[in-house]
């Protein structure tokens, strides 16, 4: 509903903020830095993942833990790391990656369903719109895939040039279309059905960390180490706007649900 926005921190923390007054809730709980944190679709409950090797559910009345998947270590581990997590549109299941697969969970009962992509690290993992489809990309493998939710044999793969950084994956609100930030300096947005490149959006000078589209589709915004945010229209390759300075460099940006606002961490 736009009225409130969750952060989350390598300090092991998710923070629940009120936009309008700025009031936070710090979720605690988690033994390592969490790497990934999302709404569920209905906005009841905020999910996260951790490099201690679990993912929590959290109620937003409350700001309790419901619900833990995996089992929690405080000993780092590379490939344990949850890296990415997403709640599934009907709320029936959890998904989380780490440096080995990806894990469907049970979101009622907390067990694990089964695995996708076994042996392909993801370390960014999105939900389609329409919940038909999962993006996923490892790091500087230099492709990202594109799967069949209930089917994860059906893939279409993304080519970029070798070893190429992806560090996020976003879905156009149609999810016809998907953007990729990535580490040479470019936003590429291809064809979410045939896997073809349809556009590159160039004019950041360093790694493109976060890709966002607004809701209506119409604009794409993107974050970058450059210490600038710039807003396109993705149907012309055109810079709409561009803010920052060089003594930042951003992470990640959200567009608000109105669209009229966006959100960038750094």
């Amino acid at each position: 509903d736009g009225q409130r926005m969750v952060t989350a921190s390598y300090d092991a923390t998710a923070i629940l903020w009120d936009v309008s007054t700025g009031q936070r809730e710090t979720l605690r709980g988690h033994l390592l830095g969490i790497h990934s944190v999302c709404f569920s679709p209905d906005g009841t409950h905020i999910a996260t993942g951790s490099a201690d090797g679990t993912a929590r559910l959290w109620n937003v009345q409350t700001g309790e833990e419901t619900k833990r998947f995996g089992q929690e270590s405080a000993q780092y581990a590379d490939g344990r790391v949850v890296m990415s997590v997403c709640v599934s549109r009907d709320g029936q299941r959890i998904l989380t990656s780490n440096r080995a697969a990806i894990q469907e969970w049970d979101l009622q009962t907390g067990q694990l369903r089964g695995e996708m992509l076994r042996g392909y690290g993801v370390d960014v993992l999105r939900l389609s719109h329409d919940g038909r489809k999962l993006g996923a990309a490892y790091l500087s493998q230099g492709h990202a895939k594109l799967l069949d939710a209930t089917d994860s044999t059906k893939v279409t793969t993304l080519h970029l040039p070798s070893k190429t950084y992806i560090w996020d994956l976003a879905f156009a609100p149609s999810d016809k279309q998907v953007a990729l930030a990535t580490g040479n300096r470019q936003v590429t947005i291809w064809n979410s059905e045939n896997g073809g490149l349809v556009r590159t959006l160039q004019g950041h000078t360093d790694h493109v960390t976060g890709v966002c589209f607004r809701p209506d589709g119409q604009r794409l915004a993107s974050v970058s180490w450059d210490g600038t945010l710039k807003v396109w229209n993705p149907l012309v390759d055109q810079t709409a706007r561009a803010v920052g300075n060089d003594s930042v460099s951003f992470a990640n940006a959200c567009f608000s649900p109105s669209g009229q606002q966006i959100a960038a961490a750094c």
